[in-house]
């Protein structure tokens, strides 16, 4: 098992992955105001904006539990599994709400609770 709290510089790794969140909250603020108009208006999963979800996803699902955070990593690879898995296209109203969901996961990712990681 990690011990983040008491590694030092394991601390300043997950300290500064943690940094990132806030650039890709904005990545998903801008795929989220372009999905908005939308509605329910099927989106084709190859195309932005719901390529670029699934690239943030993808990212996300493989980095964040290396770094401690188990539930954003978690999330994140259930978007990517469903964005790589569905049809050729969604309604724009669920990729919409798989970019709020992931950012509600970096939301709480960014309060930083420091917990143990299985090594």
């Amino acid at each position: 098992m990690i011990d983040w709290k008491s590694d030092p510089e394991l601390s300043a790794l997950r300290r500064e992955f943690a940094a990132s969140f806030k650039r890709r909250r904005e990545a998903l603020a801008s795929i989220v105001a372009r999905l908005g108009p939308h509605g329910e208006s099927p989106i084709r999963l190859g195309e932005a904006p719901a390529s670029e979800l699934r690239i943030v996803a993808h990212n996300l699902a493989g980095a964040a539990p290396t770094y401690g955070f188990e539930s954003l990593g978690r999330v994140a690879n259930e978007i990517d599994d469903r964005l790589s898995r569905e049809g050729s296209s969604l309604p724009a109203s669920e990729l919409l709400q798989d970019a709020l969901r992931l950012d509600r996961e970096l939301i709480s990712g960014a309060e930083f609770p420091v917990s143990g990681a299985k090594s």
